[in-house]
């Protein structure tokens, strides 16, 4: 949504120009009310979506912006890599299970998500140029458009430091 362009860009400008550390997280208090329905604020980030496709395929530019973007790391919720529509801790207050693993088949939306953050968090440790000079020392381009495009370049790692991690 045309709203969240200025979010994005406030969050990048912060993080490139702050002495802070960023981790960019989506907890608990961000994925639940603390009101006793069921109403899941993640999924609600989506609700202006027509449909469960563009939903899921908005979930996903999540993640991605979430896992990639720059910063120290990030922190995903339990229950969160596979959007379940009903969050651990509504689970919880209902005695239910934590999380509602008949979600976890990678046929579905939501097993589509699930492979999704797991992808993307194999592409964040194998290049540690996304975590290494965390959200300094990158460059941006942006655009003003029908959609924001956003390209962060992060610093090389240089090869010495490389080949001391994987020994």
């Amino acid at each position: 949504p045309q709203h969240w362009k200025q979010k994005v860009l406030d969050v990048l400008h912060w993080a490139r120009w702050s002495d802070d550390k960023m981790i960019l997280t989506l907890s608990h208090d961000d994925t639940d009310s603390g009101a006793h329905n069921s109403n899941c604020i993640l999924l609600n980030l989506v609700s202006y979506a027509r449909n469960d496709m563009d939903k899921f395929s908005d979930l996903r530019n999540f993640f991605a912006w979430q896992i990639c973007a720059p910063s120290r790391g990030h922190l995903i919720h339990m229950g969160d890599e596979i959007a379940q529509p009903i969050s651990w801790y509504q689970r919880f207050c209902r005695e239910l299970p934590s999380m509602d693993w008949s979600l976890d088949n990678s046929s579905t939306l939501h097993g589509q998500i699930q492979q999704c953050v797991r992808d993307l968090n194999h592409l964040y440790i194998d290049h540690p140029q996304f975590w290494q000079y965390g959200e300094q020392d990158f460059s941006m381009i942006y655009e003003y458009g029908p959609n924001l495009i956003v390209n962060c370049h992060p610093r090389p790692v240089p090869p010495a430091q490389k080949e001391e991690r994987s020994a």
